[in-house]
């Protein structure tokens, strides 16, 4: 499952989300990680994590689906 982490201004705004997710172990063993930072979509703050979470699944899915 991807993570999902609120980037906040000074003023406590969210101004983004940033979507991380693991992709596997290279061939010495190391982590390997892909990010991606996506806008505000306007709804609720409940609502617009939970959609967030959702939308950050479906990318790591198709992620992970380009490297089988």
């Amino acid at each position: 499952m991807a993570s999902v982490r609120i980037n906040r201004n000074k003023q406590g705004e969210i101004i983004s989300y940033r979507w991380r997710a693991c992709l596997g172990r290279d061939a010495d063993g190391k982590q390997r990680w892909t990010t991606q930072t996506v806008l505000p979509l306007g709804m609720t703050p409940a609502k617009e994590l939970k959609e967030m979470q959702a939308r950050a699944d479906a990318w790591e899915k198709s992620k992970n689906k380009h490297l089988r």
